[in-house]
């Protein structure tokens, strides 16, 4: 004898799909940050919609390029990592529109410049899927911790 069982509901399934997919997608995006930075603008529009909340301001695609690229010649060496329990996402209903939140590791440096800044930082990414697609249309971040210093070995000295 064999009882019964509900089925799952379609959405649920779909929603499940499209919050991992988000996920992924969110890494994917700190990768690429921490790409060079020919790679890394490249990828800018493959990543964003047309328009962009940023840091609770609406911009276009070129305003958001424009941003990235002082912020790529600010900081030419930039490694991001994600933190393995610290990637969390939720989805609307329907699953088009899913919210990442993020908390990652990063260094930034300039060695011309000799400066490094390094700390921890929190990522909130809201996705939109257009078809399958995923786009960031809205990003938020902020440092939960950071610091910064002028590199002393990139300066010949040593505290050996």
């Amino acid at each position: 004898v064999t009882t019964a069982q509900p089925k799952q509901d379609p959405t649920d399934d779909k929603r499940e799909a499209r919050a991992a997919t988000a996920k992924r997608f969110a890494i994917d995006y700190l990768d690429s940050w921490s790409a060079p930075n020919d790679t890394a603008l490249e990828s800018t529009a493959a990543f964003y919609a047309p328009r962009v909340l940023f840091h609770g301001r609406e911009v276009t695609m070129k305003r958001l390029f424009d941003e990235k690229r002082r912020f790529v010649k600010r900081w030419p060496e930039r490694d991001y990592r994600p933190r393995e329990d610290g990637v969390g996402t939720t989805c609307n209903p329907a699953g088009e529109i899913c919210t990442v939140h993020a908390v990652f590791d990063y260094t930034a440096s300039h060695p011309r410049r000799r400066r490094v800044s390094q700390g921890t930082g929190a990522l909130q990414l809201v996705v939109h899927f257009i078809g399958d697609r995923p786009v960031i249309v809205a990003e938020h971040s902020t440092l939960l911790g950071q610091e910064r210093k002028r590199n002393l070995a990139l300066e010949g000295v040593s505290n050996d």
